[in-house]
């Protein structure tokens, strides 16, 4: 029998239609999981997300000096503007649109997976174990896409940034195989050019891709490689132009030296970045400083969207020092590499370990002849240890490299009866132990949400924005802030500006992997616990700056609340707080 007799036989052809219908089933479940995760976290946005509207909305009124900002990329906002414009959304459903633009993304992100893989089979030919392969396939984007950016709770282009590396992968292949043409390298450079556009970041692995690309096509002076730099430079070059006439000097974007400033100089913010030292005075936007006891904090010389310090960081940092410390960066360098070794608890780790049981001299190989793929990934992830890991910055790198290990496993022959039960366990290991919390709560939340039985998921947001608008709180109105301000989406809701804040601490664990942030309340306690005259002291300065409305969380039960009264519900922070956000009018 040829090969094309057995690919056309009856039984191939049953197999070839029961794998089309099982990945069928499972494209519909992995999106149905994400959107209902999406829906349920819906009224859910962190401060980037705020931040990111912000510059969205400067975008919309034409304000190009604020909407060219350096620090945030500007691809994820300018979907948000265009989801923005076409739908002009109210108040209520500004938060679920956001979230429909994150689903998109995951959309692009699995668009972009299905067609690596598709490029893979048509260069190394059908999986040995399809079905196996497949729902492995799919567990890994459901991990990467979707637990590891916290695509629910995050507002960010990470998701954005994974369908563009996936993309620029599934090219290389193409590249690999001898079947890429002039537009596949055309499409190749505006996949970097927009991964550039969607995270300043991604600019540390574009020079990896062109080498990889010279290599695969085995010239370094090839014009199809010189087509690739002329195109992606045209696609970058206008937005590098823009942002460095808005701020008066050349810059690429300012999100890396800032960062490095931060952690490995360890330049503190007070009340945003607090790290090591304190930048000095010499640095060009000090914060103004408006009581000492308790500690009041004033943004009035630079209002930028609804967290000042936050939407317009470059401005506020500006001169911050970038120093290399060899101590700290030591420090943070392993800290942070222990930190992305444990984070890649990929399901395709169990494949892979089959795979060295039943095939163990050719994985090896395999995995190396696919060096092409892991290795611009694993730079990437690498590109972020020497300043801060954390699981959204890895998901794209993460997802290529789960990809790799699929390949590696591709052609072994596992025994059907071992490969049956793995087809169940790499789902149910995906789902309990890698998704945890977020499959574990999802369900009961959806269930609710469906019966109309309690509030969604931080859908206070909604209420304490709709409570403001009542009481007449307007659209670009000052307020103060006394407790979570980083924290206070209400506030971008209500399309008002922080102009002073009682600031919480905010801190890096050094002892943890990955320093995670700590956040504290102190000063916030201190102010409860002023006389009534100091407390009025502090309102004084708020009124000094133009603060019409003072707000406060974290506000803990034994505080006296005389005068405040209740905005909505708030994120209970601290068991020891009240679960209310408060507010009072500064007449």
């Amino acid at each position: 029998m040829t090969v094309a007799d057995h690919v056309s036989s009856p039984a191939a052809i049953t197999e070839r239609n029961a794998r089309q219908r099982l990945r069928i089933v499972c494209r519909c479940c992995v999106l149905a999981l994400v959107a209902c995760q999406l829906w349920v976290g819906r009224y859910v946005i962190d401060a980037d997300g705020t931040a990111y509207v912000d510059v969205a909305r400067a975008w919309l009124r034409g304000d190009w000096l604020h909407a060219l900002n350096p620090y945030w990329s500007p691809l994820y906002i300018w979907l948000l503007t265009g989801a923005f414009a076409i739908f002009h959304p109210s108040m209520h459903w500004e938060l679920p649109l956001v979230h429909a633009v994150n689903f998109l993304e995951f959309v692009a992100a699995f668009a972009a997976w299905e067609w690596l893989a598709a490029e893979w089979e048509l260069w190394q030919g059908p999986p040995a174990r399809p079905r196996l392969v497949d729902i492995t396939g799919y567990c890994v984007l459901l991990w990467a896409g979707l637990r590891l950016t916290d695509l629910w709770w995050f507002s960010n282009a990470d998701t954005l940034v994974m369908a563009l590396l996936l993309a620029a992968t599934a090219i290389l292949v193409r590249v690999r195989r001898g079947v890429a043409t002039h537009r596949d390298f055309v499409l190749f450079s505006l996949v970097l050019g927009a991964g550039f556009l969607a995270k300043a970041a991604f600019s540390t692995v574009i020079p990896v891709f062109l080498v990889v690309l010279a290599f695969l096509l085995r010239s370094w002076l090839n014009r199809r490689i010189l087509t690739v730099v002329l195109v992606t430079c045209a696609m970058v070059c206008p937005f590098i132009a823009a942002i460095s006439i808005a701020n008066g000097r050349f810059t690429m974007g300012d999100s890396g030296r800032l960062n490095y400033s931060w952690q490995v100089t360890g330049m503190s913010v007070e009340g945003y970045k607090e790290n090591a030292q304190s930048p000095g005075p010499e640095i060009q936007h000090p914060i103004r400083v408006l009581m000492q006891q308790p500690r009041v904090l004033s943004f009035d010389r630079h209002v930028v969207g609804t967290f000042p310090i936050h939407s317009d960081v470059a401005w506020w940092c500006a001169g911050y020092p970038v120093r290399f410390d060899k101590a700290r960066q030591l420090m943070i360098l392993w800290s942070n590499i222990k930190f992305s070794v444990y984070a890649f608890r990929c399901p395709a780790l169990l494949l892979l370990l089959l795979a060295l049981v039943y095939g163990a001299s050719g994985v090896a190989s395999r995995f190396a002849r696919a060096w092409f793929v892991w290795l611009p990934g694993l730079l990437f992830a690498a590109a972020y240890t020497p300043v801060f890991s954390d699981y959204r910055y890895l998901a794209a790198s993460y997802a290529v490299v789960g990809f790799a290990l699929i390949a590696a496993a591709w052609r072994t022959e596992i025994p059907q009866r071992v490969a049956r039960v793995a087809v169940w366990a790499i789902p149910l290991i995906t789902a309990v132990a890698l998704m945890g919390a977020d499959f574990r709560h999802m369900l009961p939340q959806l269930i609710r949400d469906t019966a109309g039985q309690g509030a969604p998921r931080d859908y206070e947001n909604i209420q304490v924005a709709e409570a403001m608008r009542r009481v007449g709180l307007e659209r670009d109105d000052r307020v103060a802030y006394i407790g979570y301000d980083l924290a206070a989406a209400h506030v971008g809701l209500e399309e008002a500006h922080i102009v002073a804040v009682v600031p919480e601490t905010v801190t890096h664990d050094d002892k943890i992997w990955g320093r995670p942030l700590n956040f504290t309340f102190p000063k916030q306690d201190e102010f409860w616990r002023s006389s009534p005259e100091v407390k009025q002291q502090v309102f004084s300065v708020f009124r000094s700056v133009g603060a019409k409305w003072v707000f406060a969380d974290t506000v803990p039960k034994w505080a006296d609340i005389t005068g405040w009264t209740v905005a909505g519900g708030s994120h209970k922070f601290r068991n020891t707080d009240r679960p209310y956000t408060y507010f009072r009018k500064l007449d």
